[in-house]
């Protein structure tokens, strides 16, 4: 419906712009002025500028949708492990989700990591298990940990993961993948 509204407008302005050409077109014919021409000559130029900004920003629009960022921590120092549900909100059904993890470490952490993570839907439903061996990135992080999956409900979607003692901080980035 959004779309229509905005060929509608479209379609009116381009109207607009050839009336108001022909009308100054018009004027200078009658009264043999030709500053009338020149004038709707420039108004239909600046008006066609204005109408191709206007179709481009159609096309353009949401181009990367716009990801959620949830950061959070892991264990406190003697804890072997802590589990933690990191909410995010979905606003379309159906729409593949793509969630990228990345785990910072704590100092003198090494080697690889496993990481189980679990997205439940809004009413605690397991949609996606994701079990997976982080290698070793550069300076403190593991390498990220990416997947999707496609949600068959909107709303407040949660990611369970376990964090190991080894990971000081994580990060996970929620987009919508199109």
């Amino acid at each position: 419906m959004e779309n229509t509204k905005e060929y509608l407008m479209l379609a009116a302005a381009l109207a607009l712009l050839a009336s108001l050409y022909l009308g100054m077109r018009l004027l200078a014919i009658r009264f043999n002025r030709p500053v009338f021409r020149m004038i709707g000559f420039r108004l239909a130029v600046f008006g066609s500028l204005v109408v191709l900004m206007f179709i481009l920003g159609i096309f353009t629009r949401d181009v990367e949708p716009t990801g959620v960022v949830i950061a959070s921590t892991g264990p406190t120092e003697g804890q072997a492990s802590v589990l933690r549900e990191l909410a995010f909100p979905v606003t379309e059904d159906k729409a593949r989700q793509g969630l990228e993890l990345t785990l910072s470490g704590r100092k003198g952490s090494t080697g690889p990591l496993r990481v189980v993570a679990r997205v439940l839907d809004p009413v605690g439903k397991q949609i996606s298990v994701v079990d997976q061996i982080l290698e070793r990135g550069e300076g403190m992080f593991w390498l990220p940990l990416t997947f999707s999956f496609v949600p068959f409900e909107h709303g407040e979607h949660k990611l369970a993961i376990e964090i190991p003692a080894a990971v000081a901080e994580l990060r996970l980035v929620v987009r919508e993948q199109r």
